[in-house]
């Protein structure tokens, strides 16, 4: 699943921006698989291959582990998300639940 989401997320940079990427997750395996896609053979394999299409299409890519107690902010917007019934996207800002 969370391959997935950084594949989607991945796809929507490519979309939005034009400028190099730097991306974290908390989810080592994801980062790994898709850091290494060419030597693991995870069982969602056609997604990470996907994903690292993505990313290899962007100016500019970097992904990073972060371990989920740094991690806040993501868990603050997936919580808001799950309450409000809906997800968004913040141009140029943050919503007030994220700041520290």
């Amino acid at each position: 699943m969370k391959a997935l989401a950084c594949k989607d997320d991945i796809g929507l940079a490519g979309e939005w921006f034009q400028e190099p990427i730097i991306m974290e997750s908390d989810c080592a395996a994801a980062v790994q698989y898709l850091k290494e896609v060419k030597v693991l053979k995870p069982v969602c394999l056609s997604i990470i291959q996907e994903a690292s299409h993505e990313a290899s299409r962007l100016p500019g890519f970097e992904l990073n582990h972060v371990k989920r107690d740094r991690n806040s902010v993501a868990k603050d917007l997936a919580q808001m998300a799950k309450c409000l019934n809906h997800s968004a996207v913040w141009w140029g800002g943050y919503p007030a639940c994220t700041e520290q």
